[in-house]
This record gives structure tokens, C-alpha cells and sequence, in this order.
């Protein structure tokens, strides 16, 4: 499939990157390694840079919670200091690229970790609302299935829909 200027080059975990050049159909290798780490870092400072362009103050990162003896990690935790009418609210932000060899697989894990940190923040930190972070392709391509529609909507999982490459926040999906 070919690829413009405006698209991410699709990382995939222990696999060197390549891109299809658009005029050509050839594959371009782009000569190194993407790790695990070097990805979360892609996708989480997206979403961050994404979370304080519209004005979030970045609390935690991550955010740390205990509850009922389990030690946990959200990746981030921020507060809206700008706007008046969302004064004080306050957010705790899974942030998920979906790069493992699938996207379902990736998806029990992504609800697997919401519903938990969900119940722990309502233990802990009542205040925090829950938000699931996905990147607009996997969004536009995954995340529109009804299957995973209907999991989405019987869970309450609430998204942030991000683009990782222009590093914005798309979309708050209620």
C-alpha cells in the first residue's frame, strides 16, 4: 500500500521498518531496529504534547496508583487548569499504539489494563476520569468494527483518538 508524507511509518515491534515508496511500489528498508521502548516513547509523547496543546497540566507521568495491595502504572495523569467550566477536572490516560503482530491481541490487553486501572482509580482517586489513548489509524480501521464497537460500548471504555505524527488529539469519544 503506498504511502504519502502524511502517513507514520508503521512500526512493528523487533522488525526493522520499511515504507512503500508512492510512485514506485518499492520498499524502502529504513535501516534500523524499533524497539518497544522507542515506539511508547513515539506514541506516548504524542499523546502528551497532544494533552497540553488543549491545555491539560501533565500531573504524572505515569501516574502510580495502589489498590487492594497491587502496585500499578497509567501512563499519564493530568488536570485541566485553562478552561473554566472544566476547572480542576482531572484524567488518568492509557495510552496504546497497537504495533504487536495483532490487533486483537493488543486490544484484550488495552481492556484488560482499562478495566483494572479503572476500578483502581475508583478506589483511589475517584476524582480521575479514565481514558483509553489510540492512535487514528488503528481507530479508523480496528476500533470502527462492531465487535469491538459493542465491547467498547458495554464496558464504558472511553477514548482519546490522537494523531501520533502531527502529535494532536483528533477526538474525545464518550
Amino acid at each position: 500500500m503506498p504511502v504519502n508524507s502524511t502517513h507514520l511509518i508503521i512500526l512493528l515491534k523487533n522488525s526493522v521498518p520499511s515504507m512503500t515508496c508512492q510512485w514506485t511500489n518499492e520498499i524502502i528498508d529504513l535501516g534500523y531496529q524499533v524497539t518497544d521502548s522507542m515506539a511508547k516513547d513515539v506514541f506516548h509523547d504524542a499523546v502528551r504534547k497532544g494533552l497540553e496543546t488543549e491545555g491539560w497540566l501533565i500531573t504524572d507521568d505515569p501516574l502510580r496508583i495502589k489498590a487492594g495491595g497491587v502496585n500499578m502504572e497509567i501512563d499519564l495523569g493530568a488536570e485541566k487548569v485553562i478552561a473554566a467550566e472544566r476547572e480542576g477536572e482531572k484524567i488518568a490516560v492509557e495510552i496504546k499504539s497497537f504495533i504487536g503482530a495483532s490487533n486483537i491481541s493488543d486490544f484484550h490487553t488495552a481492556v484488560g489494563q482499562f478495566l483494572n486501572y479503572r476500578v483502581a482509580l475508583e478506589e483511589s482517586q475517584p476524582q480521575r476520569i479514565l481514558y483509553l489513548a489510540v492512535p487514528i489509524g488503528v481507530y479508523r480501521r480496528f476500533f470502527t468494527l462492531p465487535f469491538i464497537q459493542t465491547i467498547i460500548q458495554r464496558f464504558q471504555i472511553i477514548l482519546i483518538i490522537y494523531d501520533p505524527v502531527d502529535e494532536v488529539i483528533l477526538e474525545w469519544k464518550n
